[in-house]
This record gives C-alpha cells, sequence and structure tokens, in this order.
C-alpha cells in the first residue's frame, strides 16, 4: 500500500511499484531547507534504500541553486529521476542541472507519465 506525506509545498508518495512520486503545488520556491526536508522524508518512506524518483512538474514553480545541489549530493541514492513537464524548457533546465551539479545518477524530462514511469521501472530493474 502507498505511503503519502502531505506538505504545504508537495506530495510526497512512495507508490506500490517503489517510485517516490513528488507532486509540487504551483508558485512554491524549492529552496534548501525544502530540499533538506524533502530528502529526509524520502530516506524516511524508503527505509533508506535506493529509489526511483518522478517529480509531476507540471506547474510553474521555482528551485533555487542551493536545492539543486542538494538534490545533486543526494543524487546517489536514487535510481534515477524523471521530471514530467509539458513546457519545453524543462528539457533545457534538466541538462543545464547535468552539466553543472553533475549528479550521480540520471534525470530526464518526460511529457508522459507512463514514458517516465517506465524508464523508472527499467532503470531500478537493471540496477537493482
Amino acid at each position: 500500500m502507498a505511503k503519502e506525506v502531505y506538505l504545504s509545498w508537495c506530495t510526497i508518495v512512495l507508490r506500490d511499484d517503489r517510485i517516490v512520486q513528488i507532486t509540487v503545488q504551483p508558485g512554491i520556491v524549492l529552496d534548501e531547507n525544502a530540499a533538506q526536508q524533502l530528502y529526509r522524508i524520502i530516506n524516511e518512506l524508503t527505509n533508506g534504500e535506493k529509489s526511483a524518483v518522478l517529480v509531476d512538474a507540471r506547474v510553474d514553480y521555482e528551485i533555487t541553486r542551493e536545492a539543486k545541489r542538494i538534490a545533486s549530493e543526494n543524487s546517489g541514492n536514487r535510481y534515477g529521476t524523471a521530471v514530467i513537464s509539458d513546457r519545453e524548457i524543462s528539457a533545457t533546465l534538466i541538462n543545464s542541472y547535468l552539466a553543472i551539479f553533475k549528479p550521480k545518477s540520471p534525470a530526464r524530462h518526460f511529457t508522459s507519465e507512463a514514458d517516465a514511469v517506465s524508464w523508472l521501472l527499467e532503470l531500478s530493474t537493471n540496477k537493482s
């Protein structure tokens, strides 16, 4: 059964397929404190086990440089991160994140949730 955590700025769900899904609220700014809280909750939900992360970013929000740094520092405990967004700029932003912060796990932009989930499940199955 899925485990869910509701915060004022996002919902975090450990799905039955073991993917951690993060759905952000529109207009938020994901800063250093929020990122630290997010990864602490992910660690609690997964009992510290490696996980795949699905970010539903189909709303407008901001993520600070410090939050990106924290995401990169925590990337070693992820199989990969899939970001769902209908905005074309999202792919460019993900590519710049990869180039600047060099996370230890892959991150990709998707417009289809089904494609994103399929990619994450493939990553987690092949690297288990």
